[in-house]
């Protein structure tokens, strides 16, 4: 459940409600920031906001950094100011709940504006001064062309599009690869990735850091959900480890849990065989003070490629679909809450998820691709000179919460697919939506 100011009714919201968030210490992101005064950057907030994600704008906060500073409280008639601007400036006019919470008995004459804005309630696009913004990594940015039409195509304000591509895959985030120049590299990863609201860690960070990594092992122990490396092992008798955690590194805060699979793939007409699958957890605290914190979930297949003549398990597209959904909801249903819990002592609303698909890079002509390390023959043909090597896509909220994560996976590898030159990769994924 996230904070209860995300959540009460208006007449639940007091003072030390709004306090208890403010102690929270969360840094501006997608769906928070703080405005010390009610002017047009406060107005604009509203508007990207709602033409992104929603989330709430505290009016009468100053800002520390990008961190909320000292409670200085708007006038009461600022709420109708506000309301009005919202009517008058922003085309088509619009009311999101605006809620003037009296700053305690010390400043009476004095209130705090909550902004709430509810992503799936909103007339799409909203201008304002002829432009539309939307929210990007804590900030305002005028809206590009192609979100434009995107947000214009709406049939109705329910639908949820990604405003960013995905940046965070294997080969330049985390590296996994070694730019295909070590025959260590693995064939292919898989990623799951999002990043949490930034608590202030201060000089307790190792301890809070040991912390993390006994909750966490504690929940990828207890979770019901069915096992990614199962999956992707696709019908073959996989013998899996058990969860181990690694060191606490200072240098970096990087907490890694990670377990392996040995996949038995022996049949009637080769020698014994086997692959190695690992499946690793990931929490990254950032290497400084108000660095944000990540959490991944990587799937990382050993073994070489099928043209070296050596084993591999050579799963279908639509496995690792699955594969996929599976890891994106032990990120969201079971790390990301215990995280939560243990960073600031209460489950936030969740940013995006991103998905990544990546085989071992190649730079030489004889040097494997993704088709090598996957069956993409469901995609049909492809339509161009081209080798695919990887792709990944920001997940859609609505069809995760109408459709499932599946659902949300296949679109997004439809996306990724597309962008490869298979034009019929929608019929071969089965992908329940369309941008």
């Amino acid at each position: 459940m996230a904070h209860p100011l995300f959540e009460l009714t208006a007449e639940a919201v007091t003072w030390p409600v709004v306090r208890d968030f403010l102690s929270l210490e969360l840094r501006e992101t997608f769906s928070v920031e703080y405005k010390e005064r009610l002017n047009t950057r406060a107005l604009e907030t509203l508007v990207a906001m709602g033409n992104t994600y929603g989330g709430i704008v505290v009016v009468g906060v100053a800002s520390n950094g990008d961190l909320p500073g000292e409670v200085v409280g708007v006038q009461a008639a600022d709420r109708e100011r506000l309301v009005n601007m919202l009517i008058t400036q922003v085309d088509p006019p619009w009311a999101p709940e605006v809620l003037a919470v009296p700053v305690g008995q010390e400043n009476k004459d004095r209130v705090v504006l909550i902004c709430r804005v509810q992503g799936t309630d909103v007339p799409r696009p909203l201008i304002l001064g002829g432009v539309v913004h939307v929210r990007s990594e804590g900030r305002n940015v005028p809206a590009g062309r192609a979100t434009i039409a995107a947000l214009l195509a709406e049939p109705a304000a329910t639908r949820y599009m990604p405003l960013r591509r995905a940046t965070r895959g294997p080969l330049n985030h985390a590296a996994v690869f070694k730019l295909g120049t070590d025959d260590d590299d693995p064939g292919l990863v898989l990623r799951a990735i999002t990043s949490l609201p930034r608590p202030v860690l201060n000089e307790v960070r190792p301890r809070a850091s040991l912390a993390l990594r006994e909750a966490l092992l504690g929940c990828v122990n207890a979770a019901d959900l069915t096992d990614p490396l199962d999956v992707f092992a696709a019908g073959h008798r996989l013998i899996p480890s058990a969860w181990v955690p690694g060191d606490v590194y200072d240098s970096s805060r990087r907490l890694t849990l990670s377990r392996s699979g040995t996949v038995d793939l022996t049949s009637a007409s080769t020698p014994v065989r086997e692959a190695e699958l690992v499946l690793r957890a990931v929490a990254d605290l950032g290497g400084t003070l108000g660095s944000s914190p990540e959490l991944r979930v990587d799937l990382v297949a050993a073994p070489p490629s099928p043209r070296l003549g050596a084993p591999s398990l050579h799963p279908t597209i639509n496995t690792v679909a699955i594969a996929l959904a599976r890891m994106a909801e032990l990120l969201n249903d079971v790390l990301v809450p215990a995280a939560l819990q243990v960073l600031v002592g209460s489950d936030l609303p969740r940013h995006d998820i991103e998905v990544h698909v990546q085989g071992r890079p190649h730079s030489r002509p004889n040097q494997p691709e993704l088709r090598d390390y996957l069956d993409l023959e469901v995609l049909g043909p492809l339509q161009r000179n081209s080798r695919p090597s990887g792709g990944g896509e920001v997940l859609r909220r609505d069809l995760v919460a109408t459709d499932g994560w599946e659902a949300a996976v296949r679109e997004a590898l439809t996306v990724i697919a597309l962008d490869w030159g298979y034009p019929d990769a929608e019929v071969g994924l089965g992908r329940a939506g369309r941008r």
